[in-house]
């Protein structure tokens, strides 16, 4: 893969409040202090934009207008840009299945001018951004999901050839009840004895897993969005000898996905269908 263009940037809850005031979005900033504080009074809360304000101006993220008001950076106003003003999301969560439990959940904002702003949050108080051009989404994407290059030749070859359906809201029975029953419960309803057997121990004992979905909202009507139904996406599922996509058209208690091999290729052809059906 080619070196991308991607620029990141960390800031603290409080200088993301500080941002979100200063481009016209109060309410949105108002919404994170509450998120990490609860209420604070006036005074607190204007003590820590004091505070967030002298920050960003030690690391040049921001400058003193001629009016003595706290301006920001064009850099990082035009990283923001995507946040305030979006055409689409794609929410991203990553679940590694290790003693500490990792999760990982990145919302990325489609901007309206060939550019995208993702938002990581980090122990629920460091926000990394990440910021670039659209084009270069899938590949950024790819990177930090680690698919793997090549699937195992007998899942293949059978993948290939045949074509699996599999019920979403059947996936916590499945995994409830362990390998064997969920093997047996695969081939009642069609799926090749191979396929069945990797994909049953896979959903048992998994070792990263997540999903990558659309949720068809913008700017504009985030605030009224029914969250429980959104647009095409895939869930992933890495195991230890093997990996499985799972692709379907929209999010509700109906979702049948198609299973894929676990792959970056599928997962780049994937992925860049639905970013350019959204961008």
């Amino acid at each position: 893969m080619a070196d991308l263009s991607v620029r990141k940037l960390s800031l603290s809850t409080d200088e993301m409040a500080l941002v979100y005031s200063l481009i016209n979005m109060p309410d949105a900033g108002k919404a994170l202090l509450f998120e990490m504080y609860g209420e604070l009074s006036a005074t607190k809360v204007e003590d820590k934009m004091t505070t967030a304000s002298h920050s960003l101006l030690a690391r040049g993220f921001a400058r003193i207008s001629e009016k003595g008001s706290v301006a920001l950076d064009e850099t990082l106003e035009q990283i923001f840009t995507p946040l305030a003003n979006f055409k689409n999301m794609i929410q991203i969560l990553i679940n590694e299945t290790n003693e500490n439990g990792t999760v990982v959940a990145t919302d990325y904002y489609i901007g309206k001018q060939g550019l995208f702003t993702s938002n990581e949050i980090d122990m629920g108080v460091i926000h990394h951004l990440f910021h670039g051009k659209i084009a270069e989404l899938p590949e950024f994407i790819l990177k930090r999901l680690l698919f793997t290059e090549a699937a195992p030749k007998d899942l293949e070859s059978v993948l290939l050839t045949s074509r699996y359906k599999f019920k979403m809201a059947n996936y916590p029975q499945l995994e409830r009840n362990g390998p064997k029953a969920a093997r047996e419960m695969l081939k009642s309803v069609g799926y090749n004895p191979i396929i069945a057997d990797a994909l049953s121990q896979d959903i048992c004992a998994p070792v990263r897993r997540g999903s990558v979905i659309v949720v068809n909202a913008s700017s504009e009507t985030i605030s009224k969005k029914n969250f429980e139904k959104t647009g095409e996406g895939f869930f992933w599922l890495g195991g230890k000898k093997s990996s499985w996509i799972m692709a379907f058209g929209q999010v509700d208690e109906n979702s049948v996905a198609e299973v894929f091999p676990g792959t970056v290729n599928q997962a780049a052809v994937l992925l860049k269908a639905m970013i350019g059906r959204v961008s």
